[in-house]
């Protein structure tokens, strides 16, 4: 027999018990690629490594394709924006090993499992590991910058010039790359990827795909997930899909990470942003894909002052967006307040507040205003009044949605309605703009 020919009588194996992640697989081809070590999965097949096959039990192989499904189910392949891609694959892998591992699913030897990360999505959980990677890139570059003073300085001392033995001259060689690599490069240097990856999808020349494209295969997978969810309902077996949709369901996104996953997938030469013929589902899905050939850099904030917000909630909310900005590339803010009329800051005499981050200037939110609800002067000042338009890539409203906005005040560039009432309300049917649920409960943590 040979090694997929064993795949495939493992993958059919799984029908027994597993039936809708079965169903699933189906949908995802076998490829073998002797250029990788293990599995990979870019969302729309799966490639493995002959030797991989080989060295592992059948129990482990078709643990395994489970781990691949449950990355596709999840989307990893298509949520990596421009995040680094060994600690991406670590991230993912901890966001559903915990789960395989409650299901007693077997895994081979070499798998990323810590419960600390248990019900996190692999978002937050990049962020995490990000943030240890830069403190310890920080530590080892102020370390060996105080090696390198105090050679230098011995060195000085004794009359010496910097040339001494070749022993000696490498090692100092090697010092000063490590202080001048960049935080990939660290991350890349000092990562370790677990059992099965995820790989962007690519196109014929090998290119990841991005933009139009990219969303094309997310809806793919959302599509083969539905109809896996189908045939899995149809099963008497222990459904292992239904609890990880369900599990999947209740990690949903926070408004951050569908933001900033926003921005990070960012590509073309399209500004436009209509409403797609789906509505948003707020549960693990993702705002649609924009076309946008580069971040111009520059956002605008409207922010709803009617009474829906308090001045800590928008304390927390600037905070929120700058980290935001700075991980995405927006190094310019402009923000202006509206009730039932804009109001101008009466210490500028402005409608906008701008804010230059690449100058060092931090968001600063502060209630303005106090009346009724209206949205069309907030998009009157942009079309009608603002000279930057062109440049901004964005504009996202903070708002309860308790108002009116007419058609005829589409500014033709991405609209983000950020809902701070976590509650649709029925009668906000903007027809342009995308609707996301921003739940202030976490500002309080």
């Amino acid at each position: 027999m040979t090694n997929a020919e064993r795949l495939k009588k493992i993958r059919a194996k799984l029908m027994s018990k597993h039936r809708g992640i079965a169903s699933m697989l189906l949908n995802l081809p076998l490829i073998e690629d002797d250029s990788i070590e293990t599995m990979c999965t870019d969302g729309t097949c799966i490639r493995w490594s002959n030797k991989f096959v080989e060295e592992h039990l059948d129990d482990e192989l078709g643990g395994v394709l489970i781990h691949e499904a449950s990355h596709v189910i999840w989307e990893h392949p298509v949520r990596k924006g421009k995040r680094n891609h060994k600690l991406w694959n670590v991230a993912t892998d901890y966001a559903i090993n915990w789960w395989l591992d409650k299901q007693r699913i077997p895994l081979p030897e070499g798998g990323l499992l810590d419960y600390k990360y248990a019900s996190k999505s692999a978002e937050e959980i990049y962020r995490e590991l990000y943030q240890e990677k830069e403190e310890e890139y920080e530590e080892k570059k102020q370390s060996e910058d105080s090696e390198n003073e105090g050679e230098d300085s011995g060195e000085n001392q004794d009359g010496n010039s910097d040339i001494s033995n070749g022993s000696d001259s490498d090692t100092d060689s090697d010092d000063s790359s490590n202080i001048d690599q960049s935080i990939d490069d660290y991350i890349d240097a000092t990562t370790e990827v677990g059992i099965g990856e995820v790989t962007a999808p690519v196109d014929d020349n090998g290119v990841e795909l991005k933009g139009v494209a990219l969303n094309e295969v997310r809806q793919q997978i959302k599509e083969i997930v539905t109809q896996s969810a189908k045939v899995d309902a149809l099963g008497n077996s222990d459904s292992a899909m239904t609890e990880l949709v369900a599990n999947k369901n209740h990690v949903a996104q926070d408004w951050r990470e569908i933001l900033t996953d926003y921005f990070m997938n960012s590509d073309s030469d399209d500004k436009s942003w209509r409403r797609s013929e789906r509505r948003f589902v707020w549960q693990n899905t993702f705002l649609p894909t924009r076309d946008n050939s580069d971040i111009q850099g520059k956002l605008a904030i409207a922010i709803d002052t009617s009474g829906s917000m308090s001045q800590h909630e928008l304390d927390c909310i600037a905070k929120e967006v700058q980290h935001i900005a700075d991980e995405v590339g927006i190094n310019h803010i402009k923000v202006c307040y509206c009730d039932h009329v804009v109001r101008k800051n009466t210490e500028t005499d402005e409608w906008w507040d701008e804010y230059d981050l690449d100058c060092g200037d931090d968001l600063n939110l502060k209630l303005r205003g106090g009346g009724g609800t209206e949205f069309d002067p907030v998009f009157n000042l942009l079309n009608e009044f603002t000279d930057d338009k062109d440049e901004i890539d964005c504009l996202i409203y903070f708002t309860d949605t308790y108002g009116d906005v007419s058609d005829s005040s589409d500014p033709d560039i991405p609209v983000i309605w950020a809902n701070t009432d976590n509650y649709k309300y029925r009668g906000f049917n903007p027809s342009f703009g995308e609707e996301i649920m921003v739940d202030l409960s976490g500002l309080y943590a």
